[in-house]
């Protein structure tokens, strides 16, 4: 298949006029356009082509939960996440009891197993949110159900996920949280930071120690203060350490983001959704990790206290909004949807970019407002925007 584009990004770099040679689901090669050769597809002028969109930290979308446990809840967050363009992300847990961990691993590893995702973005693994989380920052969390960091249960949750557990958020300052990083990395996941009242001195510690990741920065852990740096800062001025923003104008400042992104630099951040199952949903009450929620105008907060749980952001749209906070050319922002959560999951060799040799997830959008218009996994069509019926013309 030939694939004709007038826009291509990806690596942080722009190619105009393009033409990518797909077979079997792999890109083959890539050249620039020649008059009077057939193609395939053309893409429409004022589109541009971007590697499939990878999403690290999503709980549900379109009355689905990952928590449900169940093959059509996973599936309907796959076919839903392919609409914002999206072709790879981890499953992502919440706080709740064993057992309901447990069947939520359980199904996530059977879906995977049975392809369940084929016609939707691909579930590349787990994020595990808790339950090794602290009381004073639990955001959404249910708190009944927090643990101490446990060694030997996170080890037979690996075992009983067949290795697919790739994240896993801690809060660093609890007892035995520094021997739970030394066993994440030798079950080759990697510990994120978050939910956490952790000081500086103990955020670097674990960082020292191993941990790589920060959940939703500035989100439910200790902030930034003169006297007081705390977990934020430590996070920000670590270079081994990746950091998720949630860029939806209500978790955190459009400023706040152009602060991180000019703190930690565009190699180390990388955009998430954060999004629950009201995402697609109508104003309303709902339930989320058993607590009662109200969305309100895309904004869903817990109806005890009003704080936000979760989001309604689509992963397209972050990306677009982190351009106009942080006036950084769209390009060089791609890489905090694709490459750099493709590298934290060490998969980078597979996706995550537009290169010879990789996979053939790729994701067409509107250049002007990021809309949808096609998106591909592995050279097959798993999402084509109705009203732009041109996304592809023949």
């Amino acid at each position: 298949m030939k694939i004709k584009a007038p826009l291509v990004y990806s690596d942080g770099q722009q190619w105009h006029n393009q033409v990518l040679h797909l077979r079997e689901g792999w890109i083959e090669r890539i050249e620039p356009a020649s008059p009077h050769v057939p193609y395939d597809a053309i893409l429409p002028e004022g589109s541009v082509l971007l590697p499939g969109l990878i999403d690290l930290h999503i709980h549900g979308a379109n009355g689905a939960d990952v928590m449900d446990a169940s093959p059509e809840a996973l599936k309907t967050i796959s076919q839903t996440l392919a609409q914002d363009g999206v072709t790879g992300f981890l499953a992502t847990t919440m706080t709740e009891s064993a057992a309901r961990i447990e069947a939520a691993i359980d199904n996530s590893v059977a879906c995977q197993t049975q392809q369940i995702d084929q016609a939707g973005a691909q579930i590349l693994g787990l994020h595990l949110e808790g339950p090794f989380l602290s009381q004073t920052f639990m955001g959404a969390q249910c708190p009944d159900y927090f643990l101490e960091p446990n060694a030997d249960l996170l080890t037979a949750w690996q075992t009983r996920a067949s290795g697919t557990i790739k994240l896993l958020t801690l809060a660093p300052e609890l007892p035995h949280a520094l021997q739970l990083i030394d066993q994440a990395k030798a079950l080759d996941i990697v510990t994120s930071i978050g939910h956490t009242a952790a000081t500086y001195q103990e955020t670097a510690a674990a960082v020292t120690r191993g941990a790589r990741h920060a959940t939703h920065l500035f989100n439910a852990m200790s902030g930034l203060h003169h006297r007081t740096p705390g977990a934020a800062a430590a996070l920000l001025m670590d270079d081994r350490v990746t950091a998720e923003l949630i860029a939806d104008g209500l978790h955190i400042a459009p400023e706040m983001v152009y602060f991180a992104l000019r703190c930690k630099g565009l190699d180390r951040v990388v955009l998430v959704s954060d999004a629950m199952h009201a995402k697609c949903l109508k104003n309303g009450e709902y339930t989320f990790g058993g607590q009662t929620i109200i969305l309100q105008d895309q904004a869903v907060r817990l109806k005890k206290n009003g704080a936000l749980a979760g989001s309604t952001l689509c992963l397209n749209q972050a990306l677009y909004n982190a351009h106009a906070y942080s006036g950084y050319p769209l390009e060089k922002l791609v890489p905090l949807v694709t490459s750099i959560p493709a590298r934290i999951l060490k998969l980078d060799h597979l996706l995550g970019a537009i290169r010879p040799g990789l996979k053939a997830n790729l994701t067409v959008l509107n250049q002007a407002d990021g809309a949808v218009l096609h998106t591909l996994r592995e050279g097959r069509s798993v999402y084509k925007n109705p009203a732009l019926d041109a996304s592809l013309a023949g």
